[in-house]
């Protein structure tokens, strides 16, 4: 295009027609900016140059009218030509744009997914997990992933690299709910599960746990590390038991419940029972065992007529002694090896008391007493007495020594 306009031109406007054609070109590399100055000044040196010329040489002024309307439709062209480069580059400006709004910081993270569209109202929207949720400041504040070390989808409130809560279903099909500290570490556990629901807290080293977490049934248990202090707890059967524990987590005290009613025991540093409070049908029961929760020492217990206290020997066996409420009277039995009868001290219906000692064979062999006008007696037996007032002596089967009121 610029040749032809060199062509036409007279020889005495080569200088100018060279200015002419280096003002085109930097009008043409112009075009892909925004400003058309360079162009406008174009039209303007022309413009100057036509009427140099025509001053300068008017006998070929109809000659170079032609060759400038030509020249003018060639920048005419030009113009058109960078307006349309200005369009296009515009439009690459715009899409560079997008593409570096949508470019992550990092080179080795993959791409910013675009944000889904917005649904429609009474639409749902869908998302698929993984997913993440940040604030304006880019901290992470929701997220849905599925651990490849539990193949089960979990939410999470907060950073899961600091404090979090962390819900979804477990492994084992159940439904579990976490509270994290900075530090990741659990401090409340809730699990929802038909076979084995609780809920725990941690506080430090001791936690407290409400639910089905022990094989003694569902209840509230203390501890301090995997060591227990104190448990409530209910059986299948709906039994209920208090435990509570030493510094060494062996059992120290134990409160039950049974069907007759209630039982409280004590255990030594073995975990063997020592002591003993018991609610029977026939009433409440106080056991102490010896030493090693050997067999019972002490019985305490309540019959029909009273009150009842049985003493054993240490390896256990037969009774060897009871004090016992009969009605309005009283009584105290000692035993022998084979659980009979030995010695017998009681009070009779009258008010007065009564000493009974018996062999081996549980025959009365010595009896003291008050007769009935208040004096007393001591009778040796087995069978037979002396005369009133004596001493038996000799040969006699048995003799009797009998008191006697105002005598001389």
């Amino acid at each position: 295009m610029f040749s032809n306009i060199m062509r036409r031109l007279h020889p005495a406007l080569g200088t100018i027609a060279c200015a002419v054609l280096g003002l085109c070109v930097a009008a043409q590399a112009s075009a892909a900016g925004d400003d058309f100055g360079e162009i406008k000044a174009l039209e303007l040196r022309v413009s100057l140059l036509e009427r140099r010329v025509l001053s300068e040489m008017p006998q070929e002024k109809f000659q170079l009218d032609d060759d400038l309307k030509e020249i003018r439709a060639d920048i005419t062209q030009l113009k058109t030509q960078a307006a349309a480069a200005r369009t296009d580059i515009s439009a690459l400006q715009a899409e560079v744009a997008k593409l570096k709004a949508q470019q992550p910081t990092d080179p080795n993270k993959p791409p910013k997914p675009s944000d889904p569209p917005k649904p429609a109202d009474g639409q749902t929207l869908t998302l698929r997990a993984p997913f993440i949720v940040k604030d304006n400041a880019g901290r992470v504040v929701f997220q849905v992933d599925v651990p490849a070390d539990r193949g089960q989808p979990r939410a999470v409130v907060g950073n899961p690299a600091g404090a979090h809560v962390e819900m979804g279903p477990t492994p084992g099909g159940a439904s579990a709910l976490g509270l994290f500290d900075e530090s990741k570490k659990l401090l409340v556990a809730m699990v929802g599960d038909p076979q084995r629901s609780f809920l725990r807290i941690r506080d430090n080293e001791q936690s407290v746990a409400l639910g089905n977490v022990e094989s003694l049934g569902t209840g509230l248990f203390l501890r301090k590390g995997e060591q227990p202090i104190a448990d409530l707890s209910a059986d299948k059967a709906g039994a209920g038991t208090v435990r509570i524990f030493g510094t060494t987590g062996k059992a120290m005290a134990s409160l039950s419940s049974i069907p007759e009613g209630g039982t409280l025991k004590t255990f030594d540093a073995k975990e063997k029972a020592v002591a003993g409070v018991f609610a029977g049908a026939d009433g409440g029961h106080v056991v102490l065992n010896g030493p090693g929760g050997a067999k019972t020492a002490v019985h305490l217990s309540v019959t029909e007529t009273g009150g009842k206290v049985r003493v054993f020997p240490a390896a256990g066996g037969k009774a060897r002694a009871e004090l016992i409420a009969d009605g309005e009277n009283g009584a105290i039995t000692v035993f022998n090896s084979q659980g009979t009868s030995a010695v017998v001290l009681e009070s009779a219906s009258s008010g007065a008391g009564h000493l009974v000692i018996l062999n081996d064979a549980g025959e009365n062999a010595v009896e003291a007493g008050v007769m009935k006008g208040g004096t007393g007696i001591v009778r040796a037996g087995p069978a037979g007495s002396g005369p009133a007032g004596s001493l038996g002596g000799g040969l006699l089967p048995a003799s009797s020594i009998q008191g006697k009121k105002g005598g001389k």
